[in-house]
């Protein structure tokens, strides 16, 4: 699975790496004024890490809805992200993974859950 995973994150990073800076937009901290100062922590590729006084860590630079939907229509990425989504490698790691949270998810009373980012 590595040489799929590999494939796939050398696509996206070949995909938003073509991309022109214009289709990309420097955002700030989410919870502070827009003007609050941050610190550049490394930049990977597209991505600037950045971290703001209140210790929020985020990456600063987004694709624009233009970038993603180019991404998401001309990628072969998500391709091979489906793939690797459906090989039984990972769904036996999935279950490891999230197993216990899913189990006692199913067997409480919780009737809703929000999962926050990625």
């Amino acid at each position: 699975m590595a040489t799929d995973l590999t494939r796939y994150e050398d696509n996206v990073s070949g995909f938003f790496g073509a991309l022109p800076k214009s289709l990309f937009s420097c955002t700030p901290c989410l919870f502070c004024p827009p003007e609050t100062p941050s610190a550049h922590l490394f930049t990977k590729g597209t991505l600037e890490i950045r971290r703001c006084r209140c210790g929020f860590i985020w990456s600063a630079m987004q694709p624009t809805e233009e970038a993603l939907h180019r991404f998401y229509s001309a990628s072969r990425a998500m391709d091979d992200w489906s793939e690797i989504k459906d090989s039984e490698k990972e769904q036996r790691r999935q279950r490891e993974k999230f197993g216990e949270a899913v189990e006692f998810l199913a067997n409480s009373h919780v009737r809703s859950v929000l999962d926050v980012g990625c």
